[in-house]
Formats: structure tokens, sequence, C-alpha cells
């Protein structure tokens, strides 16, 4: 459900924005096991909900935008004895409960001056995650407070120069004593417990610069870092993975080359990039522990021996360089409007030169999306295509191909207008050949979709 009330006024707007996701028929977890007839996991619950209350001010020279929001998530992983997902009676069956809510401010004001513009941004959010393996087991609790101010300047269609601080304070870990005690920094120290983390503040400072040689031609240079999330630090996948609490930020390096221009009635543009990552963060194999038992780990000898299932852990891997080019093309004939994406991307490991591959990377990415207006309806399709990409099996430990695949999105909406009244009722299906698809090994995608509902403008 997605419920928007908004009034707007002569020189400001104030709006009340309220989502929730409620799906309780039963997701998949996780696939993986099912090859060796271990696991029967399932998503019996799957809860989102979303609250925001949104103001803008706004004149000749001046928009303020202030927003307040707060998102839950609830979501129970059930395991199950058997592939009749009906008993929870032996040793590996679980009832695990994950919470997670975040409350967060942020305010957007942009100014119009003589010579420039200038946007700003100021951004908080105070973020908890709570997470329970088992009935009866005690709560974990993992918190963060994420702060950050930024600020752009466009000297109007030559020059535009961006710059923000950000920070990421982490609160203290609660009832975990796994990731205190017995933390793992090193995929080298496979099954050999270090020393306990410390908590440090992460710090960023990104910045971006902009310049167009002329209407059609421009080159841009930024920096910008990731942190890394809750889910990323503390993940413990109910103990068949080790957390990171010493997890660093990502850092990127974009440089892009970008040209627009057009073709008769073709509208088109492009762009040239390389996109330098340091410290990129992805799940590598620390050990091995017995599925069956629950002992985690076994042994000590590096080795998945029959039975034994490998234990995980984020890291920061290494350097990745990763190039590409990007087309988008336009073109409306009457009620008709045509539009193609294309991209190509290729990755190479700086860290490990032998390999040039890169974990659930797709190198090819094809959109085609085609709208027609007719009388107070439109009707929308779009196509995706995907490339295949590549993963390591948890199970061989050997490269594996993950397949390409298409989807196809629907949209209609039909427009009803009745005085200074604005109905809106609308259509929309996601996957609608219902694909069955995954981009990691052993957890699926969401199969059909469709959304049903009613916007009003009074």
């Amino acid at each position: 459900m997605n419920l928007y009330i908004g009034k707007k006024f002569k020189n400001d707007e104030h709006g009340i924005r309220y989502t929730k996701i409620d799906n309780t028929n039963g997701l998949v977890g996780d696939t993986e096991g099912f090859r060796a007839g271990r696991r029967f996991w399932r998503f019996t619950t799957w809860e989102k909900e979303q609250f925001s209350y949104n103001l803008i001010e706004k004149n000749e020279n001046k928009r303020i935008e202030y927003t307040i929001f707060k998102d839950t998530y609830y979501n129970v992983l059930d395991a199950y004895d058997n592939a009749n997902y009906n008993t929870q009676l032996t040793g590996r069956a679980f009832h695990s409960i994950y919470d997670d809510d975040s409350l967060g401010i942020k305010v957007v004001p942009e100014y119009k001056m003589k010579n420039y513009d200038l946007s700003m941004i100021l951004y908080y959010k105070d973020d908890e995650h709570k997470e329970q393996d088992d009935i009866g087991d005690p709560w974990e609790k993992y918190s963060a407070k994420v702060s950050s101010f930024g600020a752009v300047f466009d000297f109007r269609n030559k020059i535009k120069a961006g710059l923000s601080y950000s920070t990421k304070k982490l609160g203290n870990i609660v009832n975990n004593t796994a990731v205190l005690t017995n933390y793992v920094f090193n995929a080298n120290l496979v099954g050999t417990p270090g020393e306990k983390p410390v908590l440090d503040d992460l710090k960023n400072t990104d910045f971006s610069l902009e310049y167009a040689f002329d209407a059609t031609t421009s080159l841009d240079i930024s920096q910008k870092n990731r942190f890394p999330t809750i889910k990323e630090m503390y993940s413990g996948y109910l103990g068949t993975d080790w957390q990171n609490p010493d997890l660093d930020s990502e850092k990127a390096t974009i440089i892009g080359l970008n040209y627009i221009g057009n073709f008769g009635q073709v509208k088109y543009s492009s762009r040239v990039f390389l996109n330098n990552v340091k410290d990129q963060i992805d799940n590598v194999v620390v050990g091995f522990y017995d599925d069956e038992s629950g002992v985690n780990p076994t042994d000590n000898d590096g080795i998945q021996n029959n039975g034994e299932d490998d234990v995980e852990q984020n890291q920061n891997i290494g350097e990745f360089d990763y190039t590409g080019l990007a087309f988008d093309m336009n073109y409306q004939y009457k009620n008709n409007i045509f539009r193609l994406l294309l991209s190509y991307n290729s990755a190479k490991n700086k860290t490990n030169p032998a390999t040039d591959k890169v974990e659930n990377f797709a190198e090819q990415k094809l959109v085609f999306d085609y709208s027609k207006q007719i009388g107070n309806n439109k009707i929308r399709s779009k196509i995706t295509y995907v490339g295949d990409s590549e993963q390591i099996d948890d199970f061989s430990g050997l490269w594996t191909k993950i397949p390409s695949y298409t989807l196809v999105d629907i949209y209609y909406d039909h427009d009803l207008f009745e005085g200074k009244t604005n109905r809106k009722f609308y259509v929309n299906v996601k996957n609608a050949f219902d694909r069955n698809y995954y981009t990691y090994i052993g957890r699926p995608e969401a199969g059909r979709s469709v959304e049903i509902g009613q916007q009003i403008s009074f």
C-alpha cells in the first residue's frame, strides 16, 4: 500500500506519505543448501513500513525541502525439517527475527544567486538493528548514527563543483559475545579468533567537479565513498558467517566524458567512464562448519571436508577498475515515445591481476522503454535485459555462471478529470511473465507482482 496526502499553497507544499509492504506467503530464503538436502528456509513474514512528512517552501529565488522519515523492517526467517515446510523439531530448525528501525531528517536548500546556483543538503539518520537467532536466544543489538553535509555550486552551464563531509558513529554491541571475543580480522587466519574489534567512527569526504566545454560536451571527476551498512558489518547469518565491524568505507574515483546531441528527431546522449574502487566490500571464505551438527568450525584445516559448509565474512578485498560506455536514445513520434538505453562495462581486479573476474558483475545491460498516450489512457512497457555474470560457488569453490535474464514490466494509468479534481487509476505489473531468475546463487528474485492503486489531486 502506498498512500500520499498533500496540500499545495501559494509558496509552500505539505505532504504525508505512508508505504507498507506485507508479504506472508512464504518467500524463499536461501536455496543453496537444497543441493545437499540440508536447508529448508522460508521468510514467513516480510514487512516493510515507511512514513515521511515533507514540507517545501519556495519563491522565485529559493526552494527548501524538509523531510522527516521513519523506516521499519520486520522479517521472520524459519528453517524447517523437510521440503513440506510443516515441522520444526530437529536441531537445524529455527525461528529467527530481524527487526530494523531508522529515524532521520533531510533538509535540501536551493538558492539562485546572481552568478551561480547553490544547493545544499543536511542529513541525519539514527539506525538501530535487532535480531534474535531463535526463540529463547538473547536479542542482539547494533546501532549507528549517520550525519552529512554537502554543497554544490553551479556556475550556470560552465562549471559545477560539490563537496560533502559525512560521519558514521557506531553504537555499542549488545548480546553478541562472538563478535566481541571470537572475531576474525583476516581471511588468512582461517578458524583463528583475533582480538576484540575497535569500533572506530567512520568519516568520508566526497567531491565532484564538472566542466562543460560547450552545450554538447562535458568532463567530470568525482570521489565518492560508501559507508558499510549495519547488515554488512554485523550480519552473522544465524552463526554461519562471521561479522566484521572493522570494515572500512569503499572509496571510488570516477572520471567521465559526456556528449549530448540529436540526429533529426532522435535525441541521444553518451558517456565514457572509468571508475576506480578501493577497499571494495565482498564476501570471502574464512572457514568451514558442519551444517548438520551446528559445530562451527569442525576443524581448522582450511579444507572443505564432506558435510561441511563454508563460513563467509564481508571484507575489504582490494582495488578494482571498472570502465564502460553508456548510451541513451530518445525518439517521439506523435503520441508514441521510444527510449533505448545500452551499457557495456568491463572490470579488472588490480589487487589480484591473475583474474579479471568480479563476482556478480554483468557486462551488458539493455533497456527498451515504450509508452503511448491514447486520450486519458497511458500505456507503457519496459523490457530489461541483463547479461551473464559469474560467482564463486560456495559448494564447489569454482567460478559458476549466473545466466542472463530478460524482464518485462507493464504499466497502465487512466486519468479522470472532475472539475478541480484529478483522479488517476493505475495498474503496474512487474516481471509480467513471471520469469524465474537470480542474481546470486541460491537466492531467487521476486516473481510477478501486481500493484493497483489510485491517485487523487484536489
